[in-house]
């Protein structure tokens, strides 16, 4: 075998080989025998080949091809290969739909297979309720939210305001507790002034006591005398009255 030969076998081998691996690598088994079947949609977002296509949740194909259809108003067709040993009954329909992550997949709702379905197939098209018109749907909860946070927030500047008022009543109720102990001490010092000029008066009266004691001593004796000097002048005019 010539050189050439050779080399044209390794070359062909290797473009076997390449394609398999691409393919493989894909998620498509190019030496199975899936069916084919198609969907026409308006619009398929993200979606893109290799994609998976499922049924309740569980993969049993890929998206094979995405062809735009300008004769048909721009819709879009998609061929997705399902596995051999599925069987699609007569109005199963291919659901577009799109998970949390962002992921697009087409889910099948599989009608009554006692009606299969041919390979090549169009399938009902639907489009699910993806993860914008939820948000959308959503979007007045959030508004809500955000007026419900905008009231919290002037709602806390009013308590802000309300504390700076609070602590300058603090800072003027201490003012007033440090005067009120001041006036406290010299009202202290006060009562203990005048305890002890009461003393002092008290010592001094006691002092006049004795004085005051004389003092009517003598008032007795000073009226007892004028007292005997009356009766004897009217003793007198009584004798002489007599007399006369």
């Amino acid at each position: 075998m010539s050189k050439e030969v050779r080399i044209g076998i390794i070359a062909v081998i290797s473009g076997l080989i390449l394609y398999y691996g691409f393919n493989f690598l894909k998620g498509s088994d190019v030496l199975s025998r899936n069916k084919y079947y198609f969907a026409v949609y308006n619009n398929v977002g993200s979606l893109a080949t290799s994609n998976l296509v499922k049924i309740n949740g569980v993969p049993v194909g890929r998206v094979t091809r995405i062809d735009l259809l300008q004769t048909q108003s721009d819709k879009v067709l998609v061929e997705f290969d399902v596995r051999e040993d599925i069987i699609l009954g007569v109005g199963t329909v291919a659901e577009l739909t799109s998970d949390l992550l962002g992921g697009t997949s087409i889910v099948l709702r599989v009608e009554d297979i006692s009606k299969p379905m041919d390979s090549g197939d169009t399938l009902i098209s639907r489009v699910d309720k993806g993860l914008e018109e939820i948000l959308e749907s959503a979007r007045p909860a959030a508004n809500n939210l955000n007026l419900v946070i905008n009231k919290l927030d002037a709602l806390l500047e009013e308590f802000e305001g309300i504390g700076i008022q609070l602590k300058q009543t603090i800072s003027g109720l201490d003012t007033t507790r440090y005067y009120l102990n001041n006036t406290l001490l010299s009202t202290n010092s006060l009562v203990t002034n005048t305890s002890g000029l009461i003393g002092n008066i008290n010592s001094r009266v006691a002092q006049l006591d004795p004085i005051l004691g004389k003092a009517d001593a003598m008032m007795d004796s000073i009226d007892a005398a004028a007292l005997g000097q009356t009766l004897a002048e009217v003793k007198k005019l009584t004798e002489e009255l007599n007399t006369l």
